[in-house]
């Protein structure tokens, strides 16, 4: 429709419409299993992604996952048993969602290209492409993971279950169709393979800095993350902040002067001349680099916990006040503009 035209509904019409708007959205799980087993009679295991969701009637992939694994929606209507899969199918269904949003092209192609090779061994992919596909794996499971929880362990379950591989081929495949290139920008010796503007969990940043493992991530829920061995501090803002969800002292103003500057807060606790505050001032002559990563809020509309937009290095511009600071950075490279309107509409 061309731009300035306007469709209007009489009161019936605008009636039906909002009523299947209703009835798309309040859609349960046996209804869809009801819906699929009139779709597929007698063939359930034709079933892919893409025609489940032409059965559906849904455009995006993440409505159906948030349902159920397809796997197990075709289970349901007599397809492959997919019985293995139930200690880890609530973990997996968000972990899928997670991957119908990956903005992260290498990742799904490393991903692809791995579960394209039938007999690939992990164990002797490079060195960063073991890195991205653990980083894949990071966000795919839940608490509960097969065996070890390493990433052998993960990609041999995933070898032996057909039903979830093919999941995982089905939802990359999807999401590598649909994903807008980021920017194919990385910073190997501070962040590893993790791409400007493109957004990942805190779990991924902190694997990618070479802190934890899949098996044993680490637990992060501050603000803030000093890496000595990559000269390196990064700076995790959430500017949405809740009381629910942040203490007083938590509640950092943080957001965007322009496309090039940012306002953010240190920790209550860091003064101009406390040896982090020196760190942060001085950092050029130091050899540290600072990261800033940002993300709206801490959750989503569907309760999904939001991933971090990697914004690159920054530069220490000027400060003022103390416990907390309020500094001033210069980003390297400008923010997007979906970003530079998030942050800037924060703190109106």
């Amino acid at each position: 429709m061309p731009s300035g035209c306007l469709i209007h509904l009489d009161r019936l019409a605008t009636q039906h419409v909002l009523d299947n708007i209703r009835a798309q959205i309040s859609r349960q799980r046996p209804q869809i299993v009801r819906e699929l087993k009139d779709c597929f009679r007698g063939d359930v295991d034709s079933a892919s992604l893409s025609k489940m969701l032409d059965c559906l009637h849904m455009d995006d992939a993440e409505d159906l996952l948030r349902k159920d694994l397809p796997s197990r929606l075709r289970a349901d209507c007599g397809g492959e048993s997919t019985e293995a899969l139930a200690p880890y199918a609530s973990g997996l269904k968000r972990g899928l969602q997670r991957l119908a949003r990956c903005d992260d092209r290498q990742l799904l192609d490393t991903l692809q290209t791995h579960l394209a090779q039938p007999a690939a061994n992990v164990e002797q992919l490079a060195e960063e492409d073991r890195l991205r596909l653990a980083l894949v794996h990071s966000t795919l499971w839940g608490k509960t993971r097969p065996g070890d929880g390493d990433l052998s362990a993960v990609d041999a379950f995933v070898r032996e279950q057909r039903p979830l591989y093919r999941d995982l081929q089905e939802v990359a495949a999807w999401r590598h169709e649909r994903i807008v290139p980021a920017s194919g920008i990385t910073f190997p010796e501070q962040t590893g393979p993790l791409e400007l503007h493109a957004s990942y969990t805190r779990e991924q940043i902190l694997l990618a800095l070479g802190l934890g493992s899949l098996e044993k991530p680490i637990t992060q829920q501050e603000g803030v993350r000093h890496v000595p061995e990559r000269r390196v501090d990064v700076l995790f803002v959430t500017l949405e902040k809740s009381e629910q969800e942040f203490s007083p002292t938590t509640m950092y103003e943080d957001y965007a002067l322009n496309e090039r500057r940012f306002h953010w807060q240190s920790q209550s606790g860091t003064s101009p001349a406390s040896e982090t505050g020196q760190r942060y001032i001085h950092h050029e002559q130091l050899g540290y680099t600072p990261m800033l990563f940002i993300r709206r809020a801490k959750r989503d509309a569907t309760g999904l916990s939001e991933p971090f937009t990697f914004c690159g290095p920054v530069r220490y511009q000027r400060h003022e006040g103390s416990k907390p600071m309020s500094i001033v950075w210069e980003l390297e490279y400008e923010l997007p503009a979906r970003l530079l309107h998030l942050a800037r509409r924060t703190v109106l």
